[in-house]
């Protein structure tokens, strides 16, 4: 069974007060059925499971070794169909601009121009490719994958922690921990 805790601090995703949130009422049903040992087991298998696959990332500098294996929550994060249509509208409106403003810096340069940004910002960043200036990417889409990290507040109001618009390795993560 789990221990309730003190949540007045933080949001918490799965309870309200010391009740499960109606979204996560049945998977927490099933969690009851679990105890700590075997929650504790499953996550070892887990972390075992990414191992033999090689489903690893790279520390550098670290002091107990560099391979890590990816973190993961046996509990997910459930979101209800409310919350995500605006995540969904969201990101999608995040990616669509950022897609523009990387047109427009390898085009244009509008936003510089009009000094909404400082040539030197752009210019002097080591992932800005002066040979790609004026290059016609197919279909004008800069961006064909985009990992944009979510986080949320004590209020349980979602921020964008950061966008990840290079070849982000953590897409094979996200496959890996849904079979897992």
């Amino acid at each position: 069974m789990m221990n309730l805790y003190d949540s007045s601090l933080f949001f918490d995703e799965m309870f309200d007060g010391n009740k499960p949130k109606p979204h996560y009422r049945s998977f927490h049903h099933k969690l009851t059925f679990f105890s700590r040992e075997q929650l504790e087991e499953k996550y070892r298998q887990a972390q075992a499971s990414f191992l033999r696959q090689g489903i690893t990332f790279t520390v550098y500098g670290a002091q107990d070794g560099t391979e890590r294996t990816m973190p993961f929550d046996c509990v997910p994060i459930i979101i209800p169909q409310t919350n995500w249509a605006m995540i969904e509208a969201g990101v999608k409106q995040r990616v669509e601009a950022l897609n523009k403003f990387l047109q427009d810096v390898y085009g244009q340069q509008k936003i510089i121009q009009d000094g909404l940004i400082p040539r030197q910002l752009v210019e002097n960043n080591p992932y800005f490719k002066p040979t790609m200036r004026g290059l016609q990417v197919p279909i004008a889409n800069h961006i064909f994958l985009a990992g944009i990290d979510l986080i949320r507040d004590e209020k349980g109001d979602y921020h964008v922690l950061e966008d990840n618009l290079r070849n982000p390795s953590g897409i094979s993560y996200v496959f890996e921990n849904r079979d897992v």
